[in-house]
């Protein structure tokens, strides 16, 4: 579905339940230093925020200062991430799947970081032949847990 847009279908849903929606379209972030800068602007990283996959490891799984009770992160145009720096996307993902999985679990330590479990949900949107070039991304990274769901299934 040409234009098609997952984050407008979205919006009004998440916000109903108090997830923080975040749309960042992959079509201009060709280079690592685009995607640090994207995300970055995205996501309101602190300024201390180093532009290299530890830091940025270190801020994904923080967002203490982008409070909510989940967040869904729609990536558009998914096919187009990294194109010219594609060694980059393993760790982009791994860090992303990395991230989602240490939300998904509560903090108890009885100190004031303490939080409950957070849903943080990746969604890679992609129209037409981008769809296989996205599956062949993923398949390339040795990402495994992911499901493909057709545009006219949630529209």
């Amino acid at each position: 579905m040409a234009g098609f847009k997952l984050a407008e279908i979205l919006r009004g849903q998440v916000e109903k339940i108090d997830l923080r929606l975040i749309e960042i379209d992959c079509g201009p972030i060709s280079r690592l230093d685009d995607l640090f800068s994207a995300f970055s602007e995205a996501l309101e990283f602190p300024d201390y925020f180093g532009r290299n996959w530890p830091a940025f490891d270190e801020v994904i799984t923080d967002l203490e200062w982008l409070p909510a009770k989940g967040y869904v992160l729609v990536l558009r145009n998914a096919d187009s991430l990294l194109a010219s720096e594609p060694e980059e996307r393993g760790t982009f993902f791994r860090v992303l799947t990395s991230a989602a999985e240490e939300w998904s679990h509560p903090v108890v330590e009885g100190a004031e970081w303490d939080r409950p479990a957070i849903p943080f949900h990746i969604l890679l949107e992609v129209d037409g032949d981008g769809l296989d070039v996205v599956i062949r991304m993923l398949e390339e990274c040795n990402i495994e847990n992911y499901q493909l769901i057709p545009a006219e299934d949630y529209c």
